[in-house]
């Protein structure tokens, strides 16, 4: 989820500076193993694993150490978070970058969705039901379930697949706006 974290930060600038145009220039988007619902764990061991490590604090406290903290304070977060959201669903979207995507970015139209049902990272279920989001946005969709292969690695699972893919998609947003 950090590439959609990525995603949001620069939606959010464009709209601080007033440069909606340059989100007018991105025609087609790619997401690999994305977007899903984070859970505890996955959420805390990709925090801690994409921050730069702090000096001070790596001496005193482990990496594992900080992702089973991050764990608990993140999965008892989701503890209390849920029955709100259920009973306040507007709410989620605040709480939640995978429903702030969902319902506060304008994606482009062209899409491609590269998963897998064996990702232990996310699961994909919350990919599929964020593909049928868009769907039903009237957005062109390609959705692929590598079935087998691990968190952000169908490119070495199945190299000439998603290379194909890939091209294939890129090919097609380029010959739909020359």
């Amino acid at each position: 989820m950090n590439g959609v974290r990525g995603l949001i930060s620069f939606w959010k600038w464009t709209e601080a500076e007033e440069k909606p145009q340059l989100r007018d220039r991105i025609k087609g988007i790619i997401f690999d193993s994305a977007p899903s619902r984070p859970y505890g764990k996955q959420d805390a061991t990709a925090m801690v694993i994409s921050t730069p490590p702090i000096d001070a604090l790596e001496r005193w406290i482990s990496e594992q150490t900080r992702i089973s903290l991050l764990t608990w304070y993140l999965n008892l977060r989701g503890t209390l978070q849920i029955p709100l959201l259920a009973m306040i669903p507007f709410l989620r979207s605040f709480m939640s970058i995978y429903y702030y995507l969902q319902t506060h970015i304008t994606l482009p139209r062209d899409q491609l969705y590269l998963y897998s049902k064996a990702d232990t990272m996310i699961k994909a279920k919350h990919v599929e039901k964020f593909i049928n989001k868009q769907k039903e946005k009237g957005n062109s969709v390609t959705a692929i379930d590598f079935v087998d292969s691990e968190h952000v690695a169908h490119i070495r699972t199945h190299p000439e697949e998603y290379r194909t893919a890939c091209l294939q998609f890129v090919r097609h947003v380029e010959a739909t706006y020359k």
